[in-house]
């Protein structure tokens, strides 16, 4: 499981650079579900809106 996790937060780094977003849907997979909180808790991204997250910029 924790492969499959490291997997889907690259997948949503990529798609965070490539869309600018990703739309976040209260009917996700739980893996995708633990790599957004996941990648939250790292810093690697941040919410953009209520219903959005985009990467993290750090200054």
């Amino acid at each position: 499981m924790e492969k499959q996790i490291e997997d889907e937060i690259n997948l949503i780094l990529a798609e965070c650079y490539e869309n600018g977003m990703i739309p976040f849907h209260q009917s996700i997979s739980d893996v995708r579900d633990k790599a957004i909180t996941r990648a939250k808790i790292l810093g690697l991204i941040k919410c953009k809106n209520k219903g959005a997250y985009e990467i993290s910029k750090k200054d």
